[in-house]
């Protein structure tokens, strides 16, 4: 970080790039029972990619979340179980 605040006026070369995408859901739009999203985050200097995160989210009946986070070789995986919206019922990890 400090060698990257010398050069900064001149060029970037620590860079980060983030996608979310909506890649399941259900055909209800206003209030859907199901939806699956993934995200990627991609790490890289001088354009050579050194790390990448990828996060698949998955929402069923607006109670139980799902969400599965895998970075390099590990895989870190949480469940969340709601009775009602804002009220946590139990959590896994």
């Amino acid at each position: 970080m400090f060698f990257q605040d010398f050069i900064a006026a001149f060029y970037i070369y620590l860079r980060s790039r983030y996608t979310l995408l909506y890649t399941e859901k259900d055909d209800n739009d206003f209030d859907p029972e199901f939806v699956k999203l993934t995200s990627k985050i991609q790490k890289s200097i001088f354009g050579i990619e050194r790390s990448e995160t990828k996060s698949e989210i998955t929402i069923r009946n607006n109670k139980k979340i799902n969400i599965v986070t895998s970075f390099g070789s590990q895989k870190i995986s949480m469940t969340i179980e709601t009775l009602q919206a804002n009220k946590v019922r139990s959590f896994e990890a």
